[in-house]
């Protein structure tokens, strides 16, 4: 099975900038993608603003689901609990009031 491209439609820069309220309006009523290109090759992309926002979306959850699974493969089984914690947050603070 061929890969399917998901930017179809394309736009030269030139035929960009002599009508760009209608690269914009075609964006907003085909709701899909156009791939700007300059000397046959591509260069950006021009989306409805809905469409970046679920892709950021997707983007930030990949990159939480990394950070995540980071943690694991390095978690060292060390466990402290919540009352370890403010002890010892207190002992810096006392640690750093008293060399002022």
């Amino acid at each position: 099975m061929k890969n399917k491209k998901v930017f179809g439609q394309t736009l030269s820069v030139t035929e960009l900038s002599q009508n760009a309220s209608g690269a914009i309006k075609r964006v907003q009523t085909e709701d899909e993608p156009i791939v700007i290109m300059k000397n046959n090759k591509p260069v950006a992309v021009l989306m409805d603003i809905k469409l970046f926002e679920y892709l950021d979306g997707i983007a930030e959850e990949v990159e939480w689901e990394k950070h995540i699974l980071d943690r694991i493969a390095s978690d060292t089984g060390e466990r402290y609990s919540l009352k370890e914690v403010l002890g010892e947050l207190s002992e810096k603070r006392r640690k750093k009031g008293s060399s002022k």
